[in-house]
């Protein structure tokens, strides 16, 4: 059986299902791999037992407070006990981390560094020292083909990129799509009210289309920001008929519950100034989800060149608007796409074939 750790210290309730927890669980659940979680105890993981089943977690003690030391000192000890280290986002920390497995196995671990990586990596510039770290990695993946192809053409990091997209699965059972059970609403998830997630803009942009369309309503889920607060008191005040129409429901924990928001709506909207790749977009693509969206690297390969979604410029919500009515105006073509959507989304963001994908890139010659 191999042997997978992934080492993300400041893993949280939402890292750990959402982000980091979900590779290293579909490589044990599907492709027998023994797989663990290195991080500090930031949260009882109550869950675990229930979402990720079979997903081991290793506690960081914090005997130097320092991440990069915490983690060298577990490695020192336990480095033997793992055949592949993964880490997320290229850091020096990272970087030293990769390359101290490497030395102290003589090269017999594999290491895998996920980029996850937003807009930043196109204007960065590693020194000689980073890429020379860089290219002792096994495999560096990115998540979108626009990065790909602009990382490899460029050869900026000192290497080869391989492409390795976000996903989402189903509990290895998919649920057949019933579009009469959509209804017109457009859903957006995320953290409310942050700067990246320009949650005013959407906002803004429902306002002046509900004064064209009275049937569609907003649904808003996650956290919200406390500096956001005030802007939708105001934005009720100012708006008292649109208080039946839009809805902040807070953070949803329940997977179910949230599960039947995506399955429900028939459009889900990103109006993010910058992401990586969002992985509430593949699960709106799960449920057949028509996306509008900023016009971001990762989107542009989940609709297909705009087939099963538009994009948008950033921060502009008159476009938006105009994209709010189109679709509203097109209720058959969204009946067609919702199924072909989901087909599409299955052929390639599924973790499982992903996940199939990494272990060969881990493990080829």
């Amino acid at each position: 059986m191999k042997r997978f750790l992934t080492i993300f210290p400041i893993a949280t309730n939402v890292h750990l299902i959402k982000d980091v927890g979900m590779i290293p669980y579909i490589l044990h659940k599907e492709l027998n791999y023994e797989s663990t979680l290195l991080c500090y105890k930031n949260d009882d993981y109550y869950y675990l037992e229930k979402e990720v089943k079979g997903l081991k977690i290793e506690y960081l003690k914090k005997i130097f407070h320092n991440q990069l030391f915490d983690v060298l000192f577990f490695l020192l000890f336990n480095r033997r006990e793992y055949d592949v280290l993964q880490v997320y986002q290229l850091s020096r920390i990272n970087l030293i981390l990769c390359f101290f497995v490497k030395i102290c196995s003589f090269n017999k671990r594999k290491t895998y560094l996920k980029l996850d990586a937003d807009d930043q990596v196109l204007n960065y510039l590693p020194s000689k020292i980073t890429k020379y770290l860089l290219r002792k990695i096994d495999v560096v993946s990115v998540e979108n083909q626009t990065y790909f192809a602009y990382l490899n053409l460029t050869m900026q990091l000192g290497r080869k990129i391989d492409y390795v997209p976000n996903g989402f699965y189903d509990d290895g059972v998919q649920k057949p799509l019933n579009f009469n059970k959509k209804e017109n609403k457009i859903l957006t998830v995320g953290r409310i009210g942050t700067k990246q997630k320009a949650t005013e803009i959407l906002c803004k942009a429902f306002k002046k289309f509900s004064i064209y369309n009275q049937d569609w309503r907003l649904e808003i889920i996650g956290p919200i920001e406390n500096e956001f607060k005030p802007f939708i008191t105001n934005y009720f005040k100012q708006n008292p008929d649109l208080r039946d129409r839009v809805t902040f429901t807070g953070p949803i924990n329940n997977r179910k519950v949230l599960e039947n928001y995506y399955a429900t709506a028939k459009v889900f909207a990103l109006t993010s100034r910058y992401e990586g790749f969002p992985l509430v977009l593949t699960e709106a693509a799960k449920f057949g989800c028509f996306i509008i969206s900023t016009d971001l690297p990762a989107v542009k390969d989940l609709i297909d060149d705009n087939h099963y979604g538009k994009v948008f410029p950033i921060d502009d919500d008159n476009y938006l608007v105009d994209l709010f009515k189109e679709i509203s105006n097109n209720p058959h073509l969204l009946e067609k796409l919702s199924p072909e959507f989901q087909s599409f989304a299955y052929e390639h963001f599924y973790w499982p074939e992903i996940c199939k994908t990494i272990d060969k890139l881990v493990w080829r010659k």
